[in-house]
């Protein structure tokens, strides 16, 4: 769909990987973290269903963030899927290199999957109890 309206590949596609990476890397720690505590606390679950809906209306996927009312903008930057998606819509329609506000999510992407991953390993031998 990208050549049919017009957007033939660039340099800028090399980022793609990475892009692609920090998002993985960001939802394999989340899902670290909640799949672990949802073991023990059965109704996060529900919580995650709703914060899900909230993260996908407060993420720049269906709009621009250019397009973000100034007294609104706070929760595109508080938000660390907020610079994966202007990187995707930059690199692949715009031919644009992600800027520096991809380093801020590449942080929370590293905290993120320790946090997970700790919290995994120290809840994992507690795991058959909780079920």
């Amino acid at each position: 769909m990208l050549l049919v309206n017009g957007h033939g590949p660039s340099t800028a596609w090399l980022a793609l990987p990475i892009v692609f990476a920090l998002q993985l890397l960001l939802t394999v720690g989340l899902a670290f973290f909640v799949g672990s505590v949802t073991v023990f606390f059965r109704d996060l679950e529900h919580i995650v269903d709703v914060l899900l809906n909230l993260v996908f209306y407060a993420t720049p996927i269906i709009y621009a963030a250019d397009r973000v009312p100034d007294s609104y903008h706070w929760v595109t930057i508080v938000n660390p899927l907020a610079p994966i998606a202007e990187s995707w819509r930059g690199i692949l329609l715009d031919g644009d290199w992600p800027n520096s506000d991809l380093a801020y999510s590449a942080g929370l992407t590293v905290a993120a999957l320790v946090i997970g991953w700790l919290t995994f390993r120290r809840l994992e031998d507690s795991f058959a109890d909780g079920i």
